[in-house]
């Protein structure tokens, strides 16, 4: 009951929001690119900024991490580096945000490596050389600000508990130029040792 009572308003919130608002990262498919051309990716949100990748035409699920500042471009991931497309080309999916913790998520770090695979109520921690730990979410909550952009969760599972705070926030993992949109603070105690890890996330 408590985590019901807790998430019910952000997602009345969610649904009173403007269909236009935008909530990074979101999926959107690429729309009216000629089947005989591609959609360029480019270093900087400028149509003469160098090419650094392309999308073939009807390609679908590409996740959004940002927009430029004057709305006209949006920012991607493209393999070790982020990138930007003319968002002209690009039709949103529908699909409810990322804080309403309807949809799942890969997060991850390094020093040490470390995974964290979130499907609604279920985290799945993976350390390299040792089990998963799955986690259950106990309750979750929110600022009372009704800002969107984090979100806390009490976990708990296989012997052992902690919490993570999820925020909308520039992420890098520091081993790439990729940039996402949300980072995660993760807290655990385990019989054996305390594991705090820091990282981003990316819709999964």
């Amino acid at each position: 009951m408590k985590r019901l009572v807790l998430i019910l308003p952000l997602v009345l919130m969610a649904l009173a929001a403007p269909a236009s608002a935008e909530s990074f990262p979101f999926y959107a498919n690429v729309t009216g690119v000629a089947a005989n051309d591609v959609l360029n990716i480019r270093a900087e949100p400028s149509a003469s900024a160098p090419i650094v990748g392309v999308i073939p035409p009807g390609t679908t699920l590409i996740e959004i991490t940002g927009a430029s500042q004057d709305g006209k471009w949006r920012r991607l991931n493209a393999g070790e580096q982020s990138g930007w497309v003319s968002a002209r080309y690009l039709d949103p999916e529908p699909m409810p945000p990322w804080w309403t913790e309807r949809v799942p998520l890969f997060c991850y770090g390094n020093e040490p490596f470390w995974s964290v695979i979130y499907e609604p109520g279920l985290l799945t921690l993976e350390i390299p050389g040792e089990e998963p730990h799955s986690l259950g979410i106990e309750w979750s909550g929110a600022p009372q600000s009704g800002a969107f952009e984090t979100i806390g969760w009490k976990i708990r599972g296989d012997g052992a508990e902690g919490f993570t705070v999820l925020r909308s926030r520039e992420c890098s993992d520091g081993m790439s130029d990729r940039q996402y949109a949300i980072g995660i603070d993760f807290f655990l105690r385990t019989p054996e040792e305390d594991l705090v890890f820091t990282g981003c996330c990316a819709l999964n």
